[in-house]
């Protein structure tokens, strides 16, 4: 006589077995999957370096750009991407050369700031590798931070499908040194009554300097006492203020004399 629970046991046990397997087939079979979602094998990165980021107008710097690669690359394409405050030295654009990347064609087009080229065969090297190199001079008025970048970059694989390229920019931050500070008045006098302050104007040469920064000081602060250009009467006496920018440490003073209020209504 059949045990039909004994069956149905048996139906149950077999059916847990088969899903578990099942299940085991179905998490291997995404191990691929994954693990391509997670470590793609195949990436481009172009890196734009300069030799120096902080100059000073009229500098000229050095650029190079960098391409770092992992898997094969077939293709490779960018246009350099300039500031106003940056002029590219002429003749200065020069690219990799092609045999180097074992590429049937790479080249540069200056006029448009574009670098490409080409391979039947891949080139398959992981290290960082220079593939263009530029110069610019810095503009005469610049001043500030500017930014050199790559547009319209494009980066295949060996089947001319993209390897979704990033680009890496480079800042230069322009500074303009100072040169030198007057004050707008020579001598000043105040009086402890009703005129007992007066402010001086510091100006700073260039007007585009990169630090506007002065220290302020008096050589008798019991005569008076200066605070961001606004000087204040103590008593009567004479003292100098002094200007004297933060960057080069360069000077101008001022004498101001102080008379008591009576003399002042009466002189």
């Amino acid at each position: 006589m059949v045990n039909i629970k004994e069956e149905k046991g048996d139906y149950e046990m077999s059916k847990k077995v088969l899903m578990i397997v099942l299940s085991l087939l179905m998490s291997i079979a995404l191990i691929p999957t994954l693990s391509a979602f997670a470590f793609p094998n195949s990436t481009a990165t172009l890196n734009v370096k300069a030799d120096k980021v902080v100059v000073n107008p009229g500098d000229e710097i050095n650029f190079s750009v960098e391409l770092q690669q992992t898997g094969k690359i077939n293709t490779l394409e960018a246009t350099i991407s300039l500031p106003e405050g940056l002029t590219l030295v002429p003749n200065s654009l020069s690219t990799i050369n092609r045999s180097e990347l074992g590429w049937d064609d790479f080249g540069m087009n200056e006029s448009a700031l574009l670098f490409s080229g080409y391979g039947s065969v891949s080139y398959e090297g992981t290290d960082p590798i220079v593939v263009a190199t530029f110069k610019c001079t810095v503009n005469s008025d610049a001043v500030g931070t500017y930014t050199v970048s790559l547009i319209d970059y494009v980066a295949d694989d060996e089947n001319y499908e993209t390897k979704n390229p990033t680009v890496v920019e480079e800042e230069i931050n322009v500074i303009v040194p100072v040169t030198g500070v007057t004050l707008d008045k020579d001598t000043l006098t105040l009086d402890t009554g009703d005129n007992k302050t007066a402010t001086l104007t510091a100006n700073i040469d260039p007007e585009k300097a990169s630090n506007m920064d002065v220290i302020w000081d008096s050589s008798d602060k019991t005569v008076a006492t200066v605070e961001n250009g606004v000087v204040t009467a103590v008593k009567h006496g004479t003292t100098t203020i002094t200007v004297k920018t933060v960057e080069g440490g360069f000077t101008d003073a001022c004498v101001v004399t102080v008379v008591c209020a009576h003399i002042a209504k009466t002189s």
